[in-house]
């Protein structure tokens, strides 16, 4: 069966915390594709609007937290994808700082899934350094992806299926998966800031 959407990250272990965190109505119709980085993700989202003409997710890395460079990467980003899509529906996810960021919706949270102790503070700073954060202290985030995620339980899920990254990702694809033919002129190009 071919998919009637894709979802184009920037590696597999981001890939793989989509398909468990967003509804399986929807996940059974969506192909997850996985780029190297920022620049190859986003060749590859656009490479599947132009050759396959389906939607697109591109969800990415802002790898920052200034409004500048937040913007600089939306714009360039949205103006890329714009030249390929010929009236395909696309979005573009930012994650600020980091897709990582998903893990840290809670200190409790944070702290079963790593077996650590998470201090207030310790837990406002890594929110800001994610990745970085996780290989402080010992977890090797792509290799262990799997491993952290069985220890999710349904309300773990349930909280980050609250957070604004996986809510617009699950709207957009419900939005494409009803709408798989939607008509000329519908525009549903714009980028989410997360």
């Amino acid at each position: 069966m071919k998919p009637k959407a894709y979802v184009v990250t920037q590696g597999p272990a981001n890939g793989e915390v989509f398909k468990r965190c967003l509804p399986e109505r929807l996940t059974s119709e969506v192909y997850f594709a996985q780029g190297g980085g920022w620049s190859s993700a986003m060749s590859l989202a656009g490479s599947i609007l132009a050759v396959k003409e389906r939607p697109v997710a591109l969800v990415v890395d802002a790898e920052s937290e200034h409004e500048a460079v937040i913007e600089e990467r939306r714009g360039f980003t949205r103006s890329f994808l714009r030249q390929t899509s010929v009236a395909v529906p696309f979005e573009v996810f930012l994650a600020i700082p980091e897709i990582e960021v998903l893990l840290f919706q809670s200190k409790p949270l944070l702290s079963r899934l790593t077996d650590k102790t998470i201090s207030d503070v310790q837990f406002e700073a890594a929110r800001h350094h994610p990745k970085k954060w996780l290989a402080a202290a010992g977890i090797d985030y792509p290799k262990d992806v799997t491993r952290l995620l069985n220890r999710l339980t349904e309300e773990d899920l349930a909280t980050l299926r609250s957070h604004e990254l996986i809510r617009g990702l699950s709207d957009f694809l419900t939005r494409v998966l009803a709408d798989n033919a939607s008509p000329p002129g519908r525009d549903y190009r714009r980028t989410v800031q997360i």
